[in-house]
């Protein structure tokens, strides 16, 4: 038998079969609830009333069950206004005050207004009979209920047994949770274990926390499907060293995952400067929702507000905010791999703002199949981390400014990269909005797209259609690792829109041959880094300001694949037509030329072989000494 039932009562059990042999019904009509006297004890088949009945009430819904015709279903909802005192015990009766069913209930606090809460308490029960038309529930049509949430409906129910099934919402002032600056710890604890030791029957179970600020060190540690609910104004200021709010077992496994739903909606945190971790999901929850969840100088520079643990397969942040102001870094989340890419993060609608002066890290996500869509992120370093093993990752229409030389979004750097080989994969960001502040007074260092290391490279990554500030350098940084591979870039617009032509792959329109343009009035700014191969610099262009164009490399003899190939460095010069180029980072005279062919303020070596300069006014001076 179950540790919670109820059971037909010797009067219930002979009405049912008298009903059966007359076809007369069986008219149930009023559910009641007591306390037992403050103890549990076993129900058995000749009683006749409650122990200690606290309410009665006529039944607000009844239904048959869809999948067994036998099974009855009977609820009551207990209003706000009545309460203060514990439920273990319910009893069915029928129109004439017979008690049909008995029943053990677990001990659940009813409170009243004058407790500091007020709820609305649902109990569903589940009748077997062996003739669901002998039975008949009565309604009364002046009873709604305003609220329910429907437990599983498919525990099983012994023969002749009624399992009682609920959904569980409570109120941290039931457990004298206070708002007054003091510590919650020991109210947090109680309500903790509260709820991590409710019966299996209750699968789903809200916190309520009202208005206010409640300061606490500790104690918001759930090991069952729990949803934290706040409203406008509701605060939890984290003082501990520990997890802010830890949901989960520890010790999940691929075998034992939990997939009941981890949710806080409403909440602002605030505080955590010594904790480990804040908002923390344990291995293996695979349904986490955070919805309009708000970290307010919440941190240190050892933590992450938010953490994945690993995973977490299907995890959700919606309109979710962070701003921190102050000097201490800060961190905001961080998807651990835990070995492997199993965390899918969908951050959407959210919006945080760094303007601590020491940066910290945006959102480091490293699973497949990760999201940041229609959101705004500014001011971290990075904004966005793409860990190794995270393929097919999505950045779409979302807006950033990089305020620190942290990168805009980088790539790599979250698992082993001793060796070679690791690639993010699929990687795509699409629609975005950036101002790099690389040209103005902020004078970053920052690229919008950047490796962590050397070990990380990027296969069939797509930059496209997006608008890049304040950009005095090219938009894609890559490093040296081989096989970067089908990478393409094209649509994006800007001050400059240059993909680093740095190693191969890249295709487009800002591929291997781009063009780069300075669109500022006056000032030219050309960077051109050294290729893995001197054909990657065919048919370049580079434009002044006015479309004018200043030169191009027409063919790959253009460039001395010796001489002036410069890895890792920068190129020092080109070389126009046949008069001047470089050798080893020098220039030098290339020809012979007339003063008639050669342009004003030109220094050239006549057919005469002598050296020779032809000044603005065209007059040509001898420099032989």
């Amino acid at each position: 038998m179950a540790e919670f039932y109820t059971i037909l009562t010797s009067i219930g059990l002979t009405k049912l079969v008298n009903a059966q042999l007359t076809a007369d019904k069986l008219n149930i009509t009023q559910i009641a609830v007591g306390d037992s006297l403050g103890s549990y004890y076993e129900p058995t088949q000749n009683l006749t009333k409650l122990k200690n009945e606290k309410w009665r009430g006529n039944v607000t819904n009844v239904s048959q069950d869809q999948t067994n015709p036998n099974w009855i279903v009977a609820e009551v909802a207990i209003p706000s206004t009545v309460g203060g005192w514990m439920i273990r015990e319910v009893g069915l009766f029928d129109e004439v005050g017979d008690l049909i069913a008995v029943g053990k209930y677990p001990e659940t606090y009813k409170p009243i207004a004058a407790n500091g809460s007020v709820k609305d308490l649902i109990i569903r029960m589940i009748v077997e009979v062996n003739n669901a038309s002998s039975v008949e529930l009565k309604v009364d049509p002046t009873i709604i209920t305003a609220s329910r949430k429907y437990v599983d409906d498919k525990v099983a129910v012994s023969s002749q047994q009624i399992e009682i099934l609920k959904s569980l919402r409570i109120n941290v002032l039931d457990f004298n949770a206070k708002t007054d600056g003091s510590d919650n710890l020991t109210a947090f604890q109680s309500l903790s274990d509260y709820v991590n030791n409710l019966p299996v029957l209750v699968s789903s179970v809200e916190i309520e926390f009202p208005r206010g600020e409640f300061t606490y060190s500790g104690g918001l540690v759930f090991k069952r499907p729990t949803k934290l609910v706040g409203v406008l104004g509701t605060v939890l200021n984290y003082t501990g060293t520990a997890k802010a709010v830890e949901f989960g077992k520890p010790d999940l496994t691929i075998s034992t995952y939990d997939n009941g739903i981890y949710a806080i909606q409403d909440i602002a945190f605030t505080g955590g400067l010594t904790m480990t971790h804040g908002i923390y999901f344990n291995n293996f929850l695979t349904m986490t929702r955070l919805n309009n969840v708000r970290l307010v100088n919440f941190g240190n520079p050892n933590a992450f507000g938010i953490w994945y643990n690993g995973n977490n397969w299907d995890s959700v942040m919606f309109a979710c905010e962070w701003y921190s102001d102050i000097s201490t870094k800060q961190n905001w989340v961080r998807v651990y791999n835990n070995g492997i890419n199993s965390t899918r993060l969908r951050v959407l609608y959210c919006l945080g703002t760094n303007q601590s002066t020491d940066r910290g890290f945006g959102i480091w996500l490293d699973g497949a199949c990760s999201e940041v869509a229609h959101s705004k992120i500014e001011g971290f370093a990075p904004n966005i981390r793409v860990g190794a093993l995270s393929p097919q990752t999505r950045i779409l229409d979302t807006y950033f400014e990089t305020t620190n030389n942290g990168g805009c979004i980088q790539y790599g750097g979250s698992v082993d990269e001793s060796g070679a080989g690791n690639y993010v994969v699929g990687l795509q960001i699409v629609g975005c909005y950036a101002n790099m502040h690389n040209t103005d007074f902020i004078a970053t260092t920052s690229h919008f797209l950047e490796p962590t290391t050397d070990q990380t490279g990027l296969q069939y990554a797509k930059v496209e259609r997006n608008h890049i500030v304040g950009a005095d350098r090219e938009i894609v940084k890559q490093n040296s690792l081989g096989s970067q591979i089908g990478n393409e870039a094209s649509g994006n617009t800007g001050d400059f829109t240059a993909i680093n032509i740095n190693g191969s792959g890249w295709s487009g329109n800002q591929g291997s041959a781009p063009t780069f343009e300075n669109k500022k009035d006056g000032s030219l700014y050309l960077n051109l880094k050294s290729g893995l191969t001197a054909s990657q610099y065919i048919g370049l262009t580079a434009k002044n300001y006015d479309n004018s164009q200043l030169f191009k490399v027409e063919s790959s003899s253009v460039i001395n694949r010796v001489d002036h190939y410069v890895k890792d460095d920068r190129i020092m010069a080109l070389r126009r037509d046949e008069g001047i180029e470089s050798v080893k980072g020098l220039f030098r005279i290339a020809k012979q030329n007339t003063a008639s062919v050669v342009a004003t303020g030109t220094i050239f070596e006549d057919t005469d072989g002598k050296l020779k300069y032809k000044n603005l006014a065209g007059t040509v001076v001898d420099l032989t000494l």
